[in-house]
Order: structure tokens, then C-alpha cells, then sequence
């Protein structure tokens, strides 16, 4: 099997894209879709989606991009979840202020 580097492929213009806004870049971008696993991925944890996608895909010949990938993805999922727990949580401290 041939390994495919990622920067013959894409660029920082990808890059960049992938990392800000990793559901428009999957959508229009890429050429992974279908399957249940992928829309799941898709809707509920798209940055660990990228990061399972670039495992499989570059792996051999791009192993510090793929762990900086699972880097990216852990803190963004965390950060992005996190905050939301918290202005959830602010919110409803605030909304009881108010009764």
C-alpha cells in the first residue's frame, strides 16, 4: 500500500480551514462520507473525526501531524464541550437571581 503525504495533497490553506472549521471542510473537502460511524462523527465530535481520519490516512508518512491532530482534537472537543457546560450553568445561576 502506497502511504500518501499530506502536504502532496493539501496545503495551509487546508490546513487552516480543517482547524477552524472542520464540519464545512469535511462536507465539501473530503472524500470520506456515508457510513452510520461518519455521520455520528460528523454531527456530535467532528474534530475527533478528523483526527481518526487522519490516523488511518497519514499515518506512515506524516506521524507528528497526525499527533498534533489527536492533540487538537482532545482540547477542542474539551474546550468546546467545557464551555458550553459552563454558560449552561452560568445561565441558570443567573435565571434563579432573577426569581
Amino acid at each position: 500500500m502506497e502511504t500518501i503525504n499530506f502536504w502532496q495533497v493539501h496545503g495551509l490553506f487546508f490546513l487552516f480551514f480543517m482547524f477552524f472549521f472542520p464540519r464545512l471542510t469535511m462536507l465539501f473537502a473530503t472524500t470520506f462520507t456515508g457510513g452510520i460511524f461518519f455521520w455520528l462523527g460528523f454531527i456530535f465530535v467532528p474534530r475527533l473525526t478528523v483526527a481518526i481520519y487522519a490516523s488511518f490516512t497519514y499515518w506512515d508518512a506524516n506521524p507528528i501531524l497526525v499527533v498534533i491532530t489527536w492533540i487538537w482534537a482532545i482540547v477542542g472537543e474539551l474546550f468546546c464541550k467545557g464551555s458550553t457546560v459552563t454558560h449552561t450553568a452560568n445561565k441558570r445561576k443567573h435565571n434563579k437571581r432573577k426569581q
